[in-house]
């Protein structure tokens, strides 16, 4: 085991990660878990904090929360924790990838949508944010069974319409702000499709929002009137808050609204469908399933789902910059007994002359991630040293 783990071979038992000992990038943590820890983890602060807002503004006591931010908080830092040597080498490397993947280009063209699809359906590592998400949701609305689409959009009306019901006309009157800047934010979305993807044009429509308090105040003003100074706009700043959140569900609604009726639409003309045999001209699986990639992109895009995604990815890079950071330090103290590396893997691979001497071989160009180049010739390496270890033994 000892020997596993300081060659490189040693693998956690039913965890999935690869090289127990070997530094995984904040890029392939995020690919691999924002599905099961990012995203779930988001989704329980953003409720912690409404509940927050709500219980602040009532007479009646909090409940304990401390299970719940214990929760959220360690599933945002657990795949760092457990990504070995944390040294300000490699967090300056990490930060530098992840901010690039984040901010890497937008947008994928028709003709790349096919490289796209074959690429995620080979679980190959996406090579930006963009991709990541938009290969997520083409794989979600093509292998999803209509039913279950079906059963989803009918539970989204229903708790929507739960929505509408519960809340307060302060918050709900606000949606019509959010309307208005999301009017506004399409026509940007649609420059940035008619000019050739251009990523200024996209990034430029997160500015739109900024407007938001602007266009609310003009709103309270003129349909409130009197009641627009006392209180003022910033003590409703909670209203706008969960306003925002419900507006964003009920955009999520009309996402999956537009999207189950293209997959329906798309099902029944194709070749295998119920309505093939009515139509003279029958149109191809691979035709029909390009046709509803297409409008996968769009609505990727028009519905706010990328935006909220680069949103999430950039808490994430805070998140994991101030783990690392932590973890470094406590590698640091003591005389460098690296507590971090010895309580990850064991005395003998936390050992200096395993973490230092062989530096260019883990942070640079070859130190091993889940990308497509470096992994190979890493784990290549390892093999020839183990043994040439067994050997020499």
């Amino acid at each position: 085991m000892r020997a596993g783990a300081i060659s490189g071979l040693a693998r956690y038992a039913g965890t999935g990660r690869p090289l127990a000992n070997l530094h995984q990038t904040w890029k392939d943590n995020y690919c691999n878990y924002f599905k099961s820890h990012y995203t779930p983890s988001i989704r329980l602060m953003v409720l912690y904090i409404v509940y927050n807002l709500l219980a602040s503004q009532t007479f009646q006591g909090q409940l304990p929360m401390f299970l719940v931010v214990i929760s959220f908080t360690f599933w945002i830092v657990t795949p760092v924790i457990f990504a070995p040597f944390a040294r300000c080498t490699l967090i300056t490397q990490d930060l530098r990838d992840f901010n690039g993947f984040i901010n890497g280009r937008a947008g994928i063209s028709e003709a790349e949508l096919d490289d796209l699809v074959d690429r995620g359906r080979k679980n190959k590592m996406p090579r930006t944010l963009f991709e990541c998400g938009l290969t997520d949701a083409i794989l979600y609305w093509t292998g999803v069974p209509c039913s279950v689409l079906l059963a989803k959009l009918v539970g989204r009306f229903v708790f929507c319409a739960a929505l509408a019901v519960a809340l307060p006309s302060e918050i709900m009157d606000y949606l019509w702000v959010y309307s208005v800047l999301l009017c506004f934010q399409w026509l940007l979305v649609f420059g940035f499709f008619y000019f050739n993807l251009n990523n200024i044009l996209l990034m430029s429509s997160w500015l739109v929002w900024l407007a938001v308090f602007l266009v609310g105040r003009l709103y309270v003003i003129g349909v409130v009137g009197e009641q627009a100074t006392t209180p003022s706009l910033w003590v409703r700043l909670p209203e706008f808050f969960i306003s925002f959140l419900v507006f964003v569900e009920y955009l999520g609604f009309l996402h999956h609204l537009v999207l189950t009726v293209f997959r329906l639409a798309v099902a029944a003309v194709s070749e295998d469908g119920c309505f093939c045999l009515h139509m003279k001209r029958r149109i191809p699986r691979e035709a029909s399933n390009r046709r509803l990639h297409r409008c996968i992109r769009l609505a990727h895009v028009f519905f706010f789902s990328h935006q909220l995604h680069t949103l999430q990815a950039y808490i994430v890079l805070v998140a994991n910059l101030m783990t690392s950071l932590f973890l470094a330090s406590t590698d640091k103290v003591f005389c460098n007994l690296r507590i971090h590396t010895w309580w990850l893997l064991n005395s003998v691979a936390g050992d200096p002359k395993y973490l230092e001497s062989e530096t260019t071989w883990l942070e640079d160009a070859n130190r091993l991630g889940l990308s497509d180049t470096s992994s190979t010739v890493t784990a290549g390496d390892t093999s020839e040293e183990a043994n040439d270890s067994g050997s020499s033994e």
